[in-house]
């Protein structure tokens, strides 16, 4: 055919990652635009007025570097994963096991970045309200994203997975495990 575009399997292989990668912003901005921003605002402000989660004057201080940490882990580990091309979505079948870097001392680094970036919101805010909603997010997280992912890791990469999961706590991090 003339005009037609001749796509080598490289740069299907090319899109394909550039895919993923995109999917994975465009999901984790949703997801955080959503239950890290606008589920705390809402909350605040059907509690007492207020439309905004950081707060000012001393106490406020202490929330600052948790959400920076939550950040920082959320990006670090989300990075980590698509580094290694593998998925970083739920309901998409992982291909490669991490176990290096923020992977080596928790098992799930991008959930505790959520968990930290809502725990930091609630200490800024100075709201009760806001804590048990991390505390209940949490707990949601843990109980319906953590087992199902941990039990399709299992599936994929078995007794190595298994391993793994005896080393390295779920959400405490372990400092001192030794990455690979």
């Amino acid at each position: 055919m003339l005009g037609a575009k001749v796509i080598t399997g490289a740069a299907q292989e090319t899109r394909g990652e550039i895919r993923s990668v995109l999917l994975t912003i465009a999901a984790a901005v949703a997801l955080h635009a959503a239950f890290t921003v606008s589920v705390p605002l809402i909350l605040l402000h059907m509690v007492d007025g207020r439309a905004r989660i950081f707060a000012f004057g001393l106490w406020p201080w202490f929330g600052i570097p948790v959400v920076f940490a939550g950040v920082a882990c959320y990006v670090w580990a989300l990075g980590q994963l698509l580094r290694r091309k593998t998925s970083a979505l739920p309901g998409m079948a992982p291909v490669a096991l991490e176990t290096t870097g923020l992977y080596s001392h928790v098992r799930n680094p991008v959930l505790l970045g959520v968990v930290l970036i809502l725990a930091g919101e609630a200490v800024n805010a100075r709201s009760l309200l806001l804590a048990i909603y991390a505390a209940i997010y949490w707990l949601a997280l843990d109980r319906l994203v953590a087992v199902r992912e941990e039990r399709d890791l299992c599936v994929v990469f078995g007794d190595r997975y298994l391993d793994y999961c005896r080393n390295v706590p779920r959400w405490l991090p372990k400092f001192w495990v030794r990455s690979d």
